[in-house]
């Protein structure tokens, strides 16, 4: 599923949820900006070139690279309908402009050259959540839930799968300041497996005197970590 059905799909529901007739819910919107920081390496890319070093050499060279999403700020929104006191349902997009660093090793080098390419990324989700009540003024929340993650950037321009299914567990506290407007913290993991795989895996690279060198290439993929705290301004907007 898209990040565009899956944003559809879920406002559907809440707008179903909230309709006149359906439940008496309590809506709030919300925008933040927060910190994205990812907790591992996103991925590496495995070259293995075989070839002729010479007129009468053949060699093995492997060039590993590594790819690593730095932290960057992300801004977002999130629709929330309270169906009760304690259980609410949540829709929440998000966007994140950062960079990825590139690290490269090689067999016949000592340097590790890096490079950085600005990346974005654009989150989907939809939630359930679990209310706490410290006080009049005060809650905590648990939240958990499914979408997806869509990443983009000339980089990704080498690799096929750039949309992930992504689950998303979190927490965060909320302290109303008036009777409509509330401050909201919040600390939320994504988490989900990368399916980025190379373009090319096979390819031959070709020499006017020398014979063909052969690149064959592997992408091995790690779970993924990204955590994102943020502070949003909450508006209530039921008897509007």
């Amino acid at each position: 599923m898209t990040p565009s059905r899956l944003a559809t799909a879920t406002g559907v529901a809440l707008a179903l949820a909230v309709s006149p007739g359906v439940c008496r819910a309590q809506v709030e919107f919300s925008s933040y900006v927060g910190l994205f920081a990812p907790a591992s390496d996103l991925a590496e890319l495995i070259e293995i070139r075989e070839g002729p070093v010479s007129l009468t050499r053949v060699g093995v060279d492997t060039i590993v690279s590594r790819f690593e999403h730095q932290s960057a700020a992300t801004v977002g929104a999130r629709l929330t309908v309270w169906l009760s006191t304690l259980l609410g349902l949540e829709a929440e997009v998000s966007h994140t402009i950062g960079t990825v660093q590139r690290t490269v090793e090689s067999t016949f080098s000592l340097e590790r050259p890096r490079t950085t390419t600005d990346a974005t990324l654009f989150t989907a989700t939809g939630r359930a959540l679990l209310r706490l009540v410290l006080s009049d003024a005060s809650t905590i929340h648990l939240l958990g839930g499914i979408g997806v993650l869509q990443r983009g950037s000339d980089l990704y321009d080498e690799f096929r799968g750039t949309t992930d299914l992504t689950f998303v567990i979190g927490s965060g506290l909320s302290r109303q300041i008036t009777p409509r407007i509330a401050i909201r913290l919040g600390l939320e993991d994504y988490l989900m497996s990368p399916g980025l795989h190379h373009r090319s895996p096979r390819q031959e690279t070709l020499d006017d005197f020398l014979p063909a060198t052969e690149i064959r290439r592997r992408t091995e993929n790690h779970v993924q970590h990204y955590l994102v705290l943020s502070s949003a301004v909450s508006i209530s907007l039921s008897g509007l």
